[in-house]
């Protein structure tokens, strides 16, 4: 059986969304995403071989995309430029929700999904409970040893009922379907169709952990500590999986990664990581936004040493200090931003009231001038 990667095929999507719109705005990520949830449909009907089949047929056609696709009225397209119109907008139309800029009014993922293009009679899934899971990968072990507690956890919950988890972490997706005992893994970066995997009820460690070995060479290309959302979609009501899912995101604020990583929580990660809604979830389940690790740092000194604009929007509308100080050297959060030549997130904390003055060795619009930012040093000099 061929095998298709992701590293080749969600490109290919992309390629021909841009050809046949120029003004769509297409992302890898949400490819990803939706191409996940369409998998998870094709296992709620019962039908996962026609999910890879169709991937194999969209991946053996060869596109001449130099053509003006973007003018071609549908009923024009050539046969196969109509299969991959298709697969396309079913990947499209699924990734639009989870995406809350798409006007679907929906949840994340859907609170009902019953769309797809190659059928007339629907089946329909739901959201049924999210959840939160933080990981380190043990360098001892070399394995992820909190996440395979929480999906076997997962699996026993509701075993009798079929379940999708949808596992999300910056732009990649996992999916993995239970059903009667076995566990399907879908992941987009590898081969795209693996054997089911008996779940043994009597030793659960032993059969997840064949699971997360199966995703951990993606794992660890984040270098460091992980936080999954982990979706719950199914076609029944799973009541131990709601209890179990709630449980999950009442403790997960109460761990710290370990000493290695700074004595972080789950919210420095995810800030540092430019992770939205993770980052939504934890401040929504009560996670301390102002909390700080070992070296003095709160999630809004992380966000914005990465550049994540959003995340610093979110983080200062619900409550970050935005004058927090580190504690070797004093720094705030616009000494960061004025060291980088952040422009549009200086002036975010300057609206917000940071104080471009505060105490220390050198103040930001010193670090500025140093560092030749002289449109922050401009916009310094006006709120000093």
């Amino acid at each position: 059986m061929p095998q298709i990667h992701q590293s080749s095929f969600i490109p290919q999507l992309e390629e021909f969304a841009r050809a046949r719109n120029p003004s769509w705005d297409i992302k890898i990520g949400g490819l990803c995403l939706g191409l996940t949830l369409l998998n998870c449909y094709y296992h709620f009907l019962d039908e996962r071989e026609i999910f890879f089949q169709r991937i194999r047929k969209v991946k053996e056609i060869k596109l001449d995309i130099s053509q003006d696709l973007d003018k071609k009225p549908y009923k024009d397209l050539t046969e196969e430029e109509k299969v991959y119109e298709h697969f396309f907008n079913d990947v499209y139309y699924l990734q639009g929700f989870l995406d809350d800029t798409k006007n679907y009014d929906q949840t994340k993922p859907a609170e009902r999904i019953q769309f797809i293009s190659d059928h007339f009679i629907f089946r329909d899934f739901s959201s049924q409970a999210s959840c939160l899971s933080s990981s380190c990968f043990n360098p001892k072990t070399y394995y992820y040893d909190q996440l395979e507690k929480t999906l076997s956890r997962l699996f026993q919950a509701d075993a009798d009922k079929k379940k999708y988890l949808l596992l999300t972490t910056g732009d990649h997706a996992f999916g993995i379907f239970y059903k009667d005992q076995k566990v399907f893994l879908y992941d987009s970066r590898h081969p795209h169709q693996s054997d089911p995997i008996d779940f043994d009820s009597e030793n659960p460690s032993s059969s997840t952990e064949k699971v997360v070995n199966l995703i951990e060479s993606n794992l660890q290309s984040f270098g460091g500590p992980i936080v999954l959302v982990i979706h719950i979609l199914s076609n029944e009501e799973l009541v131990e999986t709601q209890r179990l899912a709630d449980s999950f995101l009442q403790e997960i604020e109460s761990h710290s990664l370990r000493s290695g990583y700074n004595s972080m929580t789950p919210l420095h990660l995810t800030a540092k990581e430019g992770l939205l809604e993770e980052t939504q979830v934890l401040i929504d389940r009560g996670a301390n936004i102002n909390k700080r690790d070992k070296k003095g740092w709160t999630p809004l000194h992380h966000a914005v040493q990465n550049n994540h604009f959003e995340i610093v929007q979110f983080l200062l509308d619900n409550g970050a200090k935005v004058d927090a100080q580190r504690n070797d050297d004093y720094w705030t959060p616009l000494h960061i931003a004025a060291r980088d030549g952040y422009l549009d997130i200086v002036e975010k904390l300057l609206k917000a009231g940071a104080n471009p003055n505060p105490k220390g060795r050198f103040t930001p619009l010193y670090i500025a001038k140093q560092k030749n930012h002289f449109d922050i040093v401009q916009m310094l000099e006006v709120n000093a």
